[in-house]
């Protein structure tokens, strides 16, 4: 064999390989193969179940969904849904229901064995500590991820308080807007400034899990007042920091994104009451920089 036939024959295999490599990309996208198996299950909305799906986008994890509805007949559902009635009658009170509530994820190892959760923070804090997306380097790091999950709780009982509200008006948007958004995102924004890491996100060193947390906590606020973020320069550069993730801004442009914040039996920002509020209008004063 000649030395130009040899190297004509290795170039060929390498041709081959960039090929079956770029094949495979095409295939699979650009998520990351999971050691396992994960199974998401939530209604046809944000809501509970977004904070998750940011969390699993921001890792590039692949899973899979049920998406609930709830359907006249549960035989006519439409396509890709599944009728929640009947679904939670099946399962209430077993490891996949054990509330009757969702989020609810199932988790398989290799060998088989499940894994079932429900609540969504408690959802957050599994993925997070699997997959390495938590900082606990120091007790500090530990109390302050509690504390500030604490906080965006409250600020998330809030938001529902106000779109919950069948009375829900304009005069409670405007009240919500100075007395809550006005009141509680300096907070954030002060305790954004207190990461003694100096890392880009609320704990340690790097973006963790109550950095997706807090951006689905800013979104779903941004949706009622777009320029709420424009007083506060640190948690408004976070916010394009988190939209800027690669498997984060895949998700936000994609179809796979619910339009909506919350289901239909909320009082805003809902497939029965929408608001003219898009992608493009949540991030329009950074769009330029996004």
């Amino acid at each position: 064999i000649t030395w130009k036939s040899f190297e004509g024959k290795m170039r060929t295999v390498e041709v081959r390989f960039w090929v079956t490599v770029l094949l495979l990309l095409l295939l699979f996208g650009c998520y990351v193969p999971v050691d396992g198996s994960l199974h998401l299950r939530y209604f046809d909305s944000r809501g509970r179940g977004e904070p998750i799906r940011l969390l699993l986008s921001a890792l590039e994890l692949r899973y899979e969904e049920t998406v609930f509805a709830r359907c006249d007949d549960a035989s006519k559902c439409p396509d890709g849904l599944t009728d929640w009635p009947s679904f939670k009658a099946e399962y209430m009170n077993t490891e996949i229901l054990p509330f009757g509530q969702v989020p609810s994820l199932t988790f398989t190892d290799p060998e088989g064995k499940e894994t079932h959760l429900v609540q969504s923070l408690a959802i957050q804090i599994f993925l997070a500590k699997k997959f390495n997306f938590i900082d606990e380097d120091s007790e500090e790091n530990k109390i302050r991820t509690d504390m500030i999950a604490g906080g965006l709780e409250d600020m998330r009982k809030k938001y529902g308080t106000l779109v919950y509200n069948p009375n829900l008006d304009a005069d409670l948007l405007k009240m919500y807007k100075e007395e809550t958004l006005k009141v509680w995102l300096p907070f954030f924004e002060r305790l954004l400034g207190e990461n003694k890491n100096g890392g880009p996100g609320f704990v340690g060193g790097k973006l963790t899990f109550i950095d997706t947390l807090a951006f689905d906590m800013l979104e779903s606020n941004l949706r009622i007042d777009p320029t709420c973020l424009d007083s506060l320069p640190k948690l408004y550069s976070f916010f394009k920091r988190v939209a800027n993730m690669p498997g984060i801004n895949r998700y936000l442009k994609s179809s796979d994104r619910r339009p909506h914040a919350n289901g239909n039996s909320a009082f805003y920002d809902t497939p029965e009451k929408p608001i003219p509020v898009t992608y493009s209008d949540v991030h329009q004063h950074m769009e330029k920089e996004l």
